[in-house]
């Protein structure tokens, strides 16, 4: 075997290992996106619900460079200040704070923020309807 053929086999083998590595990477990077969507869902509900079960006020704020503040109340009065980082690939140009009443849960005023997902290129949409607060996703491809 030349030295040629050697360092052809070296390359071929090189590439056969990093081409699943690289295509590993981007599957992380949407799987880390669904799942911050995924979060900040569920994060509203359960800030929601915790002002109607705790007849207390409670809630959400976001902002893109400290990420989403979620403050509701657990079962036993304890106040519970959640953080949800928000990932490098998307982007959050909205600052948006939402107020949900005691006991109803419903909010005061309707809210729209958006966040652009970087990497599948794409432009998610939250509507907060006024009176009952229910949160309405909207996907947009960019």
């Amino acid at each position: 075997m030349t030295l040629l053929e050697s360092l052809l086999v070296i390359l071929i083998v090189s590439m056969t290992m990093l081409l699943p590595i690289l295509a590993y990477r981007r599957w992380e990077h949407q799987l880390v996106n669904k799942q911050f969507f995924s979060d900040l869902e569920n994060s509203y509900h359960r800030t929601q619900l915790s002002a109607v079960q705790n007849a207390k006020g409670t809630y959400l704020y976001i902002d893109a460079q400290e990420g989403i503040t979620c403050l509701y109340y657990s079962f036993g009065e304890k106040k519970i200040e959640e953080l949800i980082q928000v990932p490098a690939t998307i982007e959050s140009p909205s600052k948006v704070s939402i107020s949900f009443k005691s006991m109803s849960g419903n909010v005061s005023q309707a809210n729209k923020f958006y966040f652009i997902d970087q990497l599948n290129q794409v432009k998610v949409t939250y509507t907060v309807q006024i009176g009952s607060g229910k949160l309405v996703k909207k996907i947009d491809v960019l």
